[in-house]
């Protein structure tokens, strides 16, 4: 959505590898060869995660939008047709996208489409927002204590060495964008500190292995 995202990814490719996470319904074929351009012309690598709900119309449109499916789909086929092999990002919104069964059906989506490798990434659900209506909220049990601290401690969280800027300030992280008690400040200076793992939905990053570090 945003226009500058091109102008903005070739920077970010002068520093390091990205990672883009889209719904894929506006990866046309002439941007999806800008982008593997920019990709040719980087020594560090751009990826792709297409978001999809669902392995068909019934599932997906009633979460994503009538009609996105289909647009979804073409975006991923346009991306693998401009040499971007994306990764297919599947939430366990339904409780068979996770199964095994599930798993098979989005991979068969995925080489009907041609990607002869295909890529598939599986996500918990994060019982935010509309989702604690549409399923259930967290159990007053779900939450990180002391006593859960890995040996090793949290660099396995993204929120241990990223934050989420914006332009109404910057959070904890991205799942909690808006949340006002996961807002850190106004600028990044204001972020170099610890952040308490109160939410609940630092229990399912932890339970789950939840995080866009690459």
């Amino acid at each position: 959505m945003n226009p500058e995202i091109e102008d903005i990814l070739e920077v970010t490719l002068q520093y390091g590898p990205a990672t883009v996470l889209t719904n894929g319904v506006i990866l046309t074929p002439p941007r999806c060869r800008r982008l593997k351009r920019l990709t040719d012309a980087s020594e560090y690598s751009l990826d792709f995660r297409v978001s999809l709900d669902g392995y068909d119309a019934a599932t997906n449109d009633p979460i994503r939008g009538r009609g996105t499916f289909v647009r979804i789909l073409e975006g991923a086929s346009n991306l693998f047709r401009a040499g971007l092999n994306p990764v297919l990002t599947v939430t366990e919104v339904h409780a068979a996208n996770g199964t095994v069964r599930g798993k098979q059906r989005f991979l068969r989506l995925l080489r009907e489409l041609g990607i002869d490798k295909p890529r598939l990434k599986v996500l918990p659900i994060f019982k935010l927002g509309a989702e604690t209506e549409r399923t259930e909220a967290y159990a007053r049990w779900q939450r990180l204590t002391e006593s859960e601290t890995p040996e090793k401690g949290w660099g396995h969280l993204q929120c241990s060495s990223s934050r989420m800027v914006t332009d109404r300030g910057v959070w904890v992280c991205p799942i909690l964008v808006n949340y006002p008690e996961a807002k850190m400040g106004e600028a990044l200076a204001d972020t170099l500190r610890d952040y308490p793992l109160r939410h609940s939905a630092c229990w399912t990053c932890h339970v789950y292995g939840v995080s866009c570090k690459t």
